[in-house]
């Protein structure tokens, strides 16, 4: 894994750094900007690997400032199917090519984030959906195959709480907690798979004092939206962050 990058590589890695520290701590959905800046930077399973300790760390800072407000039920129902999906996934890599579940990623979300809409202009009445077991056990398994194989599970999860109706601050408590326990599930893997190296970790440590300041920048930027706010925000950047993940594995697949 060469780690020799130039000048505007390390520029790209810093910002991808300052977006991870800012998505954790609640400005929500940049984090799928940072999947895809380290992607170009590295090969897209390689940098699987670079982003894993990356995200470990901001959501180490994330649940520290927000550890009062996860939904601690809601997390012990969710945990066990993505657990089973991060094994999937696991086993799922190689064999599955990263434009395709690209694809699979940008469809989800944008189904999801339709189905959300439809539920809140009253077009969709049963309000108890997103609660029952039959809806959140395949949203986490899919999702825990996605963050084994790419780290960009964000987009599907965020508007899965949105769709829950969590209280910002309990929104951004219990998706911390989220996926900080599965991050630090997913390491054994990665170190198995070659994708996380004392190389790569050595890496990562040189961009911690840029995940530390975009963390405090989103804990900033939060604090000035409002709930309402904060929801429109999510679901702009979870449709952007979708079509964009659609783009890209179409373009790969038309372009091979």
């Amino acid at each position: 894994m060469n780690f020799d990058l130039s000048m505007s590589q390390w520029l790209w890695a810093i910002l991808a750094a300052l977006l991870v520290g800012a998505t954790k701590t609640g400005v929500a959905g940049l984090g799928t900007l940072a999947v895809l800046i380290m992607a170009d930077i590295f090969d897209a399973k390689l940098s699987a690997g670079i982003l894993l300790p990356m995200l470990i760390m901001a959501d180490m800072m994330a649940v520290t400032y927000y550890r009062r407000h996860a939904n601690w039920p809601l997390l012990l129902k969710l945990i066990p199917p993505a657990l089973a999906g991060i094994v999937i996934g696991y086993f799922l890599m190689g064999k599955m090519s990263n434009d395709a579940l690209r694809i699979v990623i940008g469809v989800a979300v944008l189904l999801f984030l339709v189905f959300h809409i439809l539920r809140e202009r009253g077009i969709i009445s049963d309000q108890r959906i997103p609660e029952g077991w039959a809806f959140a056990v395949p949203v986490c398994v899919v999702a825990g195959i996605i963050t084994m194989m790419m780290n960009a599970s964000g987009p599907l999860m965020m508007v899965y709480f949105l769709s829950l109706r969590l209280e910002k601050n309990r929104f951004i408590g219990t998706m911390a907690w989220y996926f900080l326990v599965l991050n630090i599930l997913k390491v054994p893997f990665g170190m198995h798979l070659g994708i996380i190296t004392l190389d790569s970790f050595l890496f990562d440590l040189k961009l911690l004092p840029a995940i530390v300041l975009g963390g405090l920048a989103g804990i900033g930027l939060v604090k000035l939206l409002s709930d309402k706010h904060y929801n429109l925000w999510v679901q702009i950047i979870a449709g952007f962050g979708a079509c964009r993940m659609l783009y890209k594995g179409l373009a790969g697949l038309l372009g091979s």
